[in-house]
C-alpha cells in the first residue's frame, strides 16, 4: 500500500510541477553581434563568434538571460569560403529558435 502511495504523489508531482510550457524556448535574438565581422580571403580560415551574444525568448513573451554564441547548446551552422570574397549568412540555432547575421569575406586588397 506504502508503495502505491508513493507511487501516486510521484506521478501527481510530475503531473502538476513537472514541465513548465511557458519557460519554453520559442525563439533568439542577437544580442550583440561578434566583435569581428569581416574577413580577409586567404588569410582568415575560421569564423570567430567572440563578443557575440544571444537571447533565447520563450512562450511566455520573456527574454531570458544572455548567453555567448559559443554557448554548447547552439549550433552554429553556414557554408563560408574563406578563400572566396562575398557576403555569408551565419545561423544559430537552439530547439526552435534562431537568429542569422552577415559575414563579409573581402578580397586582400580591399581589406580594411
Amino acid at each position: 500500500m506504502k508503495k502505491r502511495i508513493f507511487l501516486l504523489f510521484i506521478l501527481l508531482s510530475v503531473f502538476l510541477f513537472g514541465c513548465d510550457a511557458g519557460v519554453e524556448i520559442v525563439g533568439m535574438e542577437i544580442y550583440t553581434y561578434p566583435d569581428k565581422l569581416i574577413y580577409v580571403a586567404g588569410e582568415d580560415t575560421e569564423l570567430d563568434l567572440t563578443g557575440g551574444e544571444v537571447y533565447f525568448l520563450v512562450r511566455q513573451g520573456d527574454r531570458g538571460n544572455r548567453y555567448s554564441m559559443y554557448y554548447h547548446f547552439i549550433t552554429v551552422t553556414h557554408d563560408i569560403d574563406f578563400s572566396v570574397p562575398g557576403t555569408y549568412v551565419v545561423t544559430l540555432t537552439r530547439h526552435r529558435g534562431s537568429a542569422q547575421f552577415e559575414i563579409e569575406v573581402v578580397s586582400p586588397e580591399s581589406a580594411p
